[in-house]
């Protein structure tokens, strides 16, 4: 079946570890004598040659050996693996990018070609401080929630009462401080000798000196929600968003007006599913969602009764076997 599926495929994706499908004598090599302008894309840990190859590995593995979390989390504590798979979301787009690269040369060519696809190579080429060491010969180091201008340390995010915020005041402190003033909240940055002082570049300033600002700060965003601290900020034009939730991003008044959330029926659970939206639009040729993530066999029927034209007897006796 799996023979005759190929000669009316483009594309195989496959994530077996190095040396599987030679086993079954389905490597690219076999493959390509059969069906020349077949293309095979092999998303493993590590590749399919070097010392690693036949290593097993999760994604926080990955992560710890293609560089990223060494520059995740703060500063003063050990390195933080993100919740979110950074690794599978790195080599996804990888083997994305490859797989349409062989098409087009196929296009071109009429040739085939394997893509082999290092996770621990995609992380290590797509997060920054590759680009950083490249680019300037600089180790970076964790940052946690802060920027860092002229040696000192910025805090970007703050609490408030129903969460958090990410804000820039020292770029724009001018309509900051009157702000907090409003609201009886702006401490002694009203002083003369700080009012000088908010003046100058943060590059200027001493570490205790933007620690005590900020310090003024976290205190007035505390009194605020999140959308209220947001809207005000607009108005004022200040660079301060909320950090949303899943649920707040639902709500979003920008997400909803692009109808980006999109609902459908999942009959296998009896009840409507909301999902993510097309990441992209197009406008000749727009992308929807139809339907729901398919259940493990629910093509069964299409690609092996209608494409390969197997009776339903036959799919019985296949599925009852294991084979499908």
């Amino acid at each position: 079946m799996l023979q005759r599926l190929l000669a009316t495929t483009d594309i195989v994706l496959e994530s077996f570890p190095p040396g599987t499908l030679e086993g079954w004598g389905l490597d690219f090599a076999a493959l390509h004598r059969q069906y020349p302008g077949l293309i095979l894309t092999s998303i493993t840990p590590f590749g399919q040659s070097g010392p690693y190859r036949h290593l097993r590995a999760t994604e926080l593995e990955v992560l710890a050996l293609g560089g990223f979390l060494a520059v995740c989390g703060d500063p003063d504590r050990p390195p933080l693996r993100i919740s979110a798979p950074q690794a599978n979301l790195f080599a996804s787009v990888c083997a994305f990018s490859g797989t349409l690269l062989a098409y087009y040369h196929r296009l071109r060519s009429g040739q085939g070609q394997q893509v082999d696809v290092s996770m621990q190579e995609c992380v290590t080429h797509l997060h920054y401080a590759q680009l950083l060491w490249n680019t300037y010969g600089m180790v970076p180091r964790r940052l946690g929630t802060t920027l860092i201008f002229g040696g000192v340390a910025i805090p970007i995010l703050f609490p408030c009462r129903d969460g958090y915020v990410q804000a820039i005041p020292c770029l724009s402190w001018d309509t900051f401080v009157p702000w907090m003033a409003e609201h009886g909240l702006a401490g002694d940055l009203l002083s003369e000798a700080w009012q000088a002082r908010l003046q100058t570049l943060a590059t200027e300033w001493t570490q205790e000196e933007v620690d005590h600002a900020h310090q003024v700060v976290a205190n007035f965003l505390a009194h605020f929600r999140k959308q209220e601290l947001y809207e005000e900020a607009m108005r004022r034009r200040q660079l301060l968003y909320p950090v949303q939730t899943v649920r707040d991003c639902l709500a979003d008044r920008q997400l909803q007006a692009r109808e980006y959330f999109v609902s459908l029926p999942c009959p296998a659970l009896g009840t409507t599913l909301t999902y993510p939206g097309a990441p992209f639009r197009l406008s000749a040729t727009p992308w929807r969602l139809r339907s729901p993530a398919p259940r493990l066999g629910e093509h069964n029927d299409a690609i092996y009764g209608e494409e390969l034209g197997l009776s339903a007897a036959e799919r019985a006796a296949l599925q009852q076997e294991g084979v499908i």
